[in-house]
């Protein structure tokens, strides 16, 4: 019965909360954010509200991936010899 109530539960739980990023993950990415990195992370926020607000799906998962991808390039950049959580995707 157990499994069944998780189950629906996980159904019923909006996708967003589903799919949120490892905190750890997001730390260690932010430390090593430059002014310029850092400036262009906290944009990203505001253009992945303002798309929300706007109801324009296409415009924040635009925002969503150039965040992923630019905070992936910050890992790979400082990390010594690429480490293999970012650099095999």
């Amino acid at each position: 019965m157990r499994d069944a109530e998780h189950a629906r539960n996980e159904r019923e739980r909006p996708p967003c909360k589903r799919q949120l990023v490892e905190i750890p993950l997001v730390v260690r990415t932010f430390t090593r954010f430059d002014r310029q990195e850092l400036a262009r992370s906290v944009s990203h926020h505001y253009d992945l509200v303002e798309a929300i607000d706007g109801r324009n799906a296409d415009w924040a998962v635009a925002v969503m991936r150039a965040h992923i991808h630019a905070g992936r390039q910050v890992m790979l950049r400082t990390s010594a010899g690429g480490d293999d959580e970012f650099s095999s995707k």
